[in-house]
């Protein structure tokens, strides 16, 4: 079945910046579709962004070798609106994580 991304385009920049990020989380649920069985293709918060962060900062970098000014204007939207909430999003999804890790009851049994 094919997937699809559905959001409204305005023709502006956070648009292009939405599209790479939803094709990231798309790119990353066809690949894992095909790795991993039904039961194991739910993840955490923290795990889903990183595709579709890493799709963002694709497009930055390739923007940036290409037309330095769009490039830079892109990286600054990155840096100012989408990192400061994952940023924190993901440090309490890593706290909760690092607790249970310092917990000596959590073995590799248990985790798996």
């Amino acid at each position: 079945m094919p997937g699809f991304v559905c959001f409204n385009w305005t023709g502006q920049l956070r648009d292009l910046l939405m599209l790479a990020h939803e094709l990231g989380h798309g790119t990353h649920n066809g690949l894992a579709a095909q790795a991993q069985m039904d039961n194991s293709l739910k993840q955490g918060f923290a795990l889903a962004e990183v595709p579709s962060t890493f799709a963002e900062l694709l497009l930055v970098e390739h923007v940036l070798s290409t037309d330095e000014d769009l490039g830079r204007a892109l990286l600054a939207r990155e840096l100012s609106t989408v990192l400061p909430s994952r940023n924190s999003s993901a440090a309490s999804s890593l706290a909760e994580g690092g607790a249970l890790v310092d917990d000596a009851a959590a073995t590799l049994d248990w985790l798996t």
